[in-house]
């Protein structure tokens, strides 16, 4: 599966439903794959990839993700607001997501307000 994501020979769907495997298989030697994703040029695998990083809990993958909190795809920033939310901590998520509060996206701005509502019952 790793390799299939990072095969430049297979299609985005491929790609997409690779990282979504790799998140929950929890394959070690995925993350790197799944980082490496995270820069893909279609946004279904850069999403999918960032969800699975989160479901993960791989805490060095937050400096992976911290680019795509700014991705110019909605869904992208996203499913970064809330990896950000399950890996960072207290003042990483403050930091990193509290910015997007004004995002032009709803579906954004109510990600990040859940995640900021999920971290004062911490």
């Amino acid at each position: 599966m790793a390799g299939r994501l990072a095969s430049s020979h297979s299609t985005a769907y491929d790609r997409r439903a690779s990282a979504v495997a790799l998140g929950e298989l929890r394959y070690e030697p995925g993350v790197g794959s799944l980082m490496d994703a995270l820069a893909d040029s279609i946004a279904a695998v850069r999403k999918s990839a960032a969800r699975a990083l989160g479901k993960r809990g791989d805490r060095e993958a937050l400096q992976a993700i911290s680019p795509r909190l700014n991705d110019e795809d909605a869904e992208v920033r996203r499913a970064a607001v809330w990896a950000y939310g399950r890996l960072g901590t207290a003042e990483e998520i403050k930091q990193g997501v509290a910015p997007l509060g004004d995002d032009e996206s709803l579906g954004v701005r109510r990600q990040v307000e859940w995640v900021l509502e999920h971290l004062m019952k911490k």
